[in-house]
């Protein structure tokens, strides 16, 4: 028998272990240096980073004539071309921000070129070309390839007095500054001076260079500030305790504006980065903590990464709230590398970016048969690639012969494959001559580091990462094209489990793939590698054959569009110099796949039309209803029109879609974006639906084409775009062959997969058109490698 001082040892040794189990990370010092390192990499690599460019044949567009683009896919961890995601989506979105044309991209080898027509029925303006993986959506819009272009249509404005009216305004409030301060590292702490860099902006987005000062509250001068460039700058600053500071602008004069600084807190980290020397990036960590003999509080943690691999990672120690050290650049990779601070237990503090630029890059140049040419004359023209050290380079490259000229001469922004994939992709919000970074101007490198102050961000967020279990992503990767959804009981939200599902091709493949529903009445069709758009039918029976299910198709979620159109519209000569026609845009014609047979009723009581760019943030349809029909009222698994009529009858109004009834949920499924309009019927008007109508009738219909019908689902599938080729004459000047008709072409020549051989080289032959003029020839690409290379000179076009 144990003895109770026996016993009570033993139990308090139980005690201790259990205690010192229990804290064991904290005395373990590599425990959180192994932890932050493994899920970062599980994340990442779970979530695959991808950059996406477009290069396009030009900036602006008449209509009647194409858009020609060839398309750069490139893995951000291992930054080669990409080899995971098959599918690239590229659209035209409008100035009313509604993506109204897009296209389906199967891409080899993380490349693929397109083309869009310019439709008669396009309005003059700015319009967006977007481009992204599926699995690209994980990290939000701001990731995603954008770029402005300009349509126009010479003849006919179609501008409508809406975007008439918000151009107007804009204009007026023009002159209005937005001015924020960033510090460095994310945070002012106390005591500690810092960098404080800001941005001063306009009402349209574009940087105001800005002098100022900064005040205490009671009006005390602290400091000041002038801006380097584009409205940017940094200065110094040391936040005392319990003060609150403001900025105002001296110039430009008359603001009289308040600007407030960021409040310090009381105890935290800064970094400090100096990035001028050409070897080494210079780091220093600051605190105000008292860490007393608390090793565990003594300890930092810093990592670098960049694309998603981590390049430098280091357990470090304070010695009298300082850290000093050097981190070598040779080992890093071009872009930029974001420098991430831990305390001793694991939470992030905070963070610096900065750009490192081994200077990879492609080296790409031509050489031209003359030095200028007649129009309609044959151009001769040699490519030649080489990397960083000279050698030859085997290389896929696009290129592009344009006329310099531009109908509406307010210049776009221009980018090109290095700025866009080196910093665009990484930094959100829209950037000013982002070229200027790369040049060999002396302030550039600075100005580089000023930006990454006021506009870094990163697509991920380290809550998300350092959890136990990382999440499977929403968006997946797509090797493929395919068709998914679930089986549920007619009128009900239950699975419809084992039904039986046949998917038909129409069109002139009538190809028949089926399967069989699992349990909880999914399905899916995967492998499918189909061009251009079909129209699709969906057949199922339930598990003994009857035809009372529904299906529901799986659909991404929309993540939204970034796009701020009417804000250089006053900008615009065409609107300067020509009285506005406010002509409304043609309708669109209707689709004949389209049963008219919807409407048992000739009226709605109501209807919503879900055509304004605001519906697009509602995240279901009965959301967007919410206070726009009277006496609905919204609840998160039903819905009621009236008020409650009986304590045992149900409530609930007919729910259609296009005509198929439905349940509550089965319009829920429904994405807002492909819904036209919600029609609303009460009392009289729904009762040729009798007694299914007594509560009212909701009816929606989807702008997409496919239709409910019982044991049925149609719809159309996006395939695969099947590329045009880009027609070049051939004009025989002796014979004088082909002169009849003017040739007005801007962009004389485009070819998107120009492949230099393993001397580097590669030759090209055009004709010239009737323009005589100067034409720049533009040229970007990739090498096998992923190393990208851009390039643009002028030759001059001369009246034959």
């Amino acid at each position: 028998m144990i003895s109770k001082k026996m016993a009570a040892i033993m139990i308090s040794s139980s005690l201790i272990i259990a205690v010192w189990g229990f804290n064991f990370p904290l005395f373990e010092e590599d425990y959180w240096f192994n932890y932050i390192t493994n899920h970062f990499n599980a994340y990442t690599k779970k979530i695959p980073q991808q950059k996406v460019y477009l290069q396009l044949d030009c900036d602006e567009y008449v209509i009647g004539s194409t858009l020609w683009y060839k398309a750069y896919v490139i893995n951000s961890r291992e930054q080669k071309p990409d080899t995971v995601s098959r599918n690239l989506y590229v659209e035209l979105i409008s100035p009313e921000k509604r993506v109204f044309m897009q296209q389906l991209l199967k891409l080899e080898y993380g490349m693929g070129n397109g083309d869009f027509p310019m439709h008669d029925t396009l309005a003059t303006g700015n319009y967006l070309i977007r481009a992204y993986t599926r699995n690209m959506k994980n990290y939000g819009k701001d990731y995603l390839f954008s770029k402005e272009i300009r349509i126009i249509s010479p003849k006919k404005l179609y501008y409508s007095k809406e975007i008439h009216k918000k151009a107007k305004k804009i204009k007026k409030t023009s002159e209005n500054i937005d001015l924020q301060f960033f510090p460095e590292g994310g945070t002012l702490v106390n005591g500690i001076k810092s960098k404080l860099a800001f941005k001063a902006i306009n009402t349209l987005g574009v940087g105001v260079d800005v002098e100022g000062k900064i005040f205490t509250k009671k009006g005390k001068e602290v400091s000041s500030f002038k801006s380097s460039r584009l409205g940017m700058g940094v200065t110094e600053f040391n936040p005392e305790n319990s003060l609150q500071y403001y900025a105002v602008i001296n110039k430009p004069e008359g603001i009289k504006t308040k600007y407030k600084i960021p409040e310090p807190i009381d105890k935290g980290y800064v970094i400090f980065i100096n990035n001028e020397h050409e070897k080494n990036i210079k780091i220093q960590i600051k605190t105000n903590k008292k860490f007393a003999n608390d090793k565990t509080a003594k300890t930092v943690y810093l990592f670098a990464q960049n694309g998603g691999k981590i390049y430098y990672k280091s357990r470090l120690l304070f010695e009298n709230n300082e850290i000093n050290l050097k981190i070598p650049k040779a080992n890093i990779p071009t872009g930029i590398v974001h420098f991430t601070v831990f305390d001793g237990h694991g939470k992030p503090q905070c963070e610096r970016l900065a750009f490192v630029n081994q200077k990879d890059f492609l080296d790409i140049n031509i050489h031209l048969n003359k030095n200028s040419y007649e129009t309609r004359e044959k151009v001769k023209l040699e490519i030649n690639v080489k990397d960083k050290k000279g050698g030859p380079v085997r290389a896929d490259v696009s290129i592009s012969v344009r006329n310099k000229s531009k109908i509406v001469e307010i210049p776009l922004d221009k980018t090109n494959i290095i700025s866009s994939i080196f910093l665009q992709a990484d930094i959100k919000g829209h950037i000013e001559d982002q070229q200027y970074y790369f040049t060999d101007k002396k302030r550039a490198k600075k100005d580089l580091d000023i930006l990454l102050l006021t506009q870094a961000w990163r697509k991920f967020k380290w809550d998300d990462i350092l959890q136990d279990s990382i999440a499977p992503p929403e968006f997946g990767v797509e090797k493929d094209i395919s068709i998914s959804g679930r089986m549920t009981k007619y009128l009900f939200n239950i699975s419809a489990k084992n039904a039986s599902v046949e998917l038909t091709f129409l069109n002139k493949f009538n190809d028949v793939f089926k399967t069989v529903c699992d349990k909880k009445g999914k399905f899916s069709f995967n492998g499918l590698d189909y061009n251009d758009t079909l129209d699709v039918l969906l057949e199922f029976r339930s598990r003994v054959g009857r035809k009372n299910i529904m299906a529901i198709l799986d659909e991404d979620r929309d993540i939204g569009i970034n796009f701020s159109p009417f804000e250089g519209f006053y900008l615009d000569s065409v609107l300067v110099k020509h009285k506005i026609k406010n002509i409304p845009l043609p309708k669109e014609e209707e689709d004949p796949n389209v049963p008219k047979d919807f409407k048992l009723y000739r009226q709605a009581d109501q209807v919503v039309k879900f055509d304004d760019p605001h519906y697009s943030s509602y995240g279901t349809v009965m959301d967007a209803l919410r206070g726009k029909v009277p006496g609905l009222s919204v609840g998160q698994n039903g819905s009621m029109i009236r008020g409650p009529k009986s304590i045992m009858l149900s409530n609930e109004p007919l729910y259609l879609v296009d005509g198929m009834a439905t349940t509550f949920d089965g319009v829920q499924s429904l994405s807002v974006n492909d819904v036209d309009r919600v029609e609303i019927l009460k009392g009289p008007s729904a009762a040729i639906y009798g007694s299914r109508g007594g509560n009212g009738v909701i009816a929606v219909y989807t702008k997409k084409g496919y239709y409910y019908k019982r044991g049925e689902l149609r719809f159309k599938m996006l395939g695969y775009h099947t590329p045009k080729a880009f027609y070049v004459p051939k004009y025989d000047i002796k014979r004088k062959v082909n002169n009849g008709k003017k040739d007005c072409r801007t962009t004389v020549y485009w070819k998107p997969n120009v492949k230099t051989d393993k001397t580097g080289k590669a030759y090209i032959e055009f004709y010239q058109s009737d323009i005589a003029d100067d034409f720049e020839v533009v040229i970007e690409g990739m090498s096998e490698k992923g190393e990208v290379g851009s390039f643009s000179s002028f030759y001059t076009v001369k009246e034959k």
